[in-house]
């Protein structure tokens, strides 16, 4: 994933480049049990204006993947997209 001012690219060099004018909104997809005191990130989802989703956004095996959801945040704040969590009573830091 590569994210600028432009917008984010998924996957690149062959991923799709979406706009920011083309995000309706971004959902950060938590890893949960009743053992985790820190709910990692799993994946991050786009939704588009359109309607269509793109969902492939794993951070399995991401270097430094820990830190692209707050950078992801504060990217999306700077363009004015809402960022969601699921569940929905996690909330990140």
């Amino acid at each position: 994933m590569c994210i600028d001012r432009a917008g984010i690219t998924v996957d690149p060099p062959r991923g799709e480049s979406i706009a920011w004018s083309e995000i309706r909104s971004i959902t950060t997809r938590h890893v949960t049990s009743f053992a985790d005191s820190i709910a990692p990130v799993k994946e991050i989802e786009i939704s588009k204006q359109s309607g269509n989703i793109c969902r492939a956004i794993s951070l399995d095996g991401v270097p430094n993947g820990t830190f692209l959801p707050h950078l992801l945040a504060y990217a999306a704040a700077q363009n004015g997209i809402p960022l969601r969590t699921r569940p929905r009573d996690l909330l990140m830091p």
